[in-house]
């Protein structure tokens, strides 16, 4: 019973980590569509794939393009092919 207390615990604060994190990546999608493409190109080129897709998942539609234009032409096709599915 105290393993599965410990363990409950456990995961209910994995739990709260995901949720914290998950509102910095809004906040951090919020940022980047206030930034000219030029300003951010150097930073995406540093990000993972899974980063910028959770950013462009929280970018608004007007702003998307702005994400993918900073990208390289092959960093761009990537990202569209996992963000098609």
């Amino acid at each position: 019973l105290q393993f599965k207390t410990s363990r409950i615990i456990a995961l209910e604060k994995n739990v709260s980590k995901l949720k914290d994190q998950k509102v910095s990546i809004k906040d951090l999608a919020k940022t980047y569509e206030t930034m000219k493409v030029a300003d951010i190109r150097p930073i995406l080129e540093r990000l993972d794939d899974k980063t910028i897709i959770a950013l462009y998942k929280n970018m608004g539609s007007r702003t998307k393009k702005n994400l993918i234009q900073a990208l390289s032409d092959t960093r761009a096709a990537q990202i569209t092919k996992k963000l098609a599915g």
